[in-house]
């Protein structure tokens, strides 16, 4: 599992207006859907997040593929120009069987990746305890 968040997603919407925001949602949710296919399950999560479910793949294959998206969207135009997102990524494991766990992992994840700087993507395991 994935989850995304646009970065700097209130000040892109303060200057571009809230149509604009909107309008960024659907073209981002479009170019994520173009960049994976529809092999994958991608969803509105809520605001500016969206969760992506990747069937089939280990937790570096998932990292793996966090980092082209991160990449795929920060070179992509935009209507604005380029944006840049942070992902936090978290698999299934023999710990962690129920999606609300899982979402938990995530989003401990993407938090992470913000806090160090955002435009990155964050594996769950990589998270140092504090």
């Amino acid at each position: 599992m994935v989850i995304i968040d646009i970065d700097n997603f209130k000040l892109y919407s303060d200057t571009y207006g809230h149509e604009q925001g909107n309008i960024l949602l659907k073209k981002l949710a479009d170019y994520l859907i173009s960049i994976l296919g529809r092999e994958v399950f991608i969803a509105r999560y809520g605001g500016e997040e969206f969760i992506i479910l990747l069937f089939g793949m280990d937790r570096d294959d998932a990292k793996e593929m966090a980092d082209r998206i991160v990449s795929g969207v920060g070179s992509h135009h935009f209507t604005n120009g380029p944006i840049t997102i942070s992902a936090g990524v978290a698999s299934v494991s023999g710990q962690c069987t129920e999606v609300t766990k899982l979402i938990e992992k995530a989003d401990e994840a993407l938090y992470a990746a913000k806090k160090s700087g955002k435009n990155r993507a964050v594996l769950y395991k990589e998270i140092q305890p504090v």
